[in-house]
């Protein structure tokens, strides 16, 4: 993978600005283009990156924006590990407001709820009998630990699953200048229960809280260690 974005694979010529924030991914954004762009770094596999395109739509019809991710010169969504897409002018939308965007959310995971699991990926259910898939390996974690997180995910009542997008949070939701809400960053998308999207919409039962906090220290156990460790001990 690069260190900065090759650009000239979009037949883009212009300068790049880092955008700070991202803890498991490099991103750039472009400067001086009548359309800015930004370029994120991606570990997923092309089928993994493809999947978000009926995902994706789905948002859209529910009221949220999404930037289309565009592809090469070449016709590839990703090249070299990088992914291109339009970049969104906006404000990062207050955490007390986050509630208010909970009915697109619902239409959302409503139109979402046929669509099949991400390649590459489980859900919280599936890891009761399995280990690996996405960004967790319940193998890499030491075996107590491994054995809360199972009892975490266990304790939920696991009610229809859906797609999600996994990381709602006020730094993935834009308002924009027109007063639409752009929904950003789909690298944690997957086939997975609702409630790990209103976990910073709305209060959460004790056994939610603790399940979406294991979920946090599965995927954080190795890219993240100090963190994970960090939350394991709230475990």
């Amino acid at each position: 993978m690069s260190i900065v974005p090759p650009i000239h694979l979009w037949s883009v010529a212009a300068r790049l600005t880092p955008v700070p924030g991202g803890a498991r991914a490099s991103v750039f954004r472009t400067n001086g283009l009548d359309e800015e762009l930004v370029f994120k770094t991606t570990t997923r596999s092309p089928e993994a990156i493809h999947w978000l395109a009926p995902v994706q739509a789905a948002a859209r019809a529910s009221g949220f924006v999404v930037p289309k991710l565009l592809p090469t010169r070449s016709g590839r969504i990703a090249e070299q590990r990088w992914t291109c897409e339009a970049f969104l002018p906006g404000e990062p939308l207050p955490s007390r407001e986050l509630p208010d965007i909970a009915p697109m959310l619902q239409r959302f995971h409503a139109a979402a709820r046929e669509l099949p699991q991400r390649p590459g990926f489980l859900s919280s259910q599936d890891f009761l009998t399995h280990s690996s898939g996405g960004d967790i390996n319940l193998e890499a974690v030491p075996a107590s630990i491994a054995v809360e997180i199972r009892a975490a995910f266990r304790a939920l009542d696991p009610v229809p699953m859906t797609v999600i997008h996994g990381d709602v949070t006020s730094a993935n939701t834009l308002r924009l200048t027109d007063g639409r809400i752009a929904l950003l960053d789909w690298d944690e998308a997957r086939r997975d229960l609702p409630l790990f999207d209103f976990q910073t919409l709305r209060s959460e039962s004790e056994s939610e809280k603790r399940a979406c906090l294991a979920w946090e220290i599965a995927c954080c156990w190795q890219k993240e260690p100090a963190r994970a460790a960090y939350l394991a001990a709230q475990l």
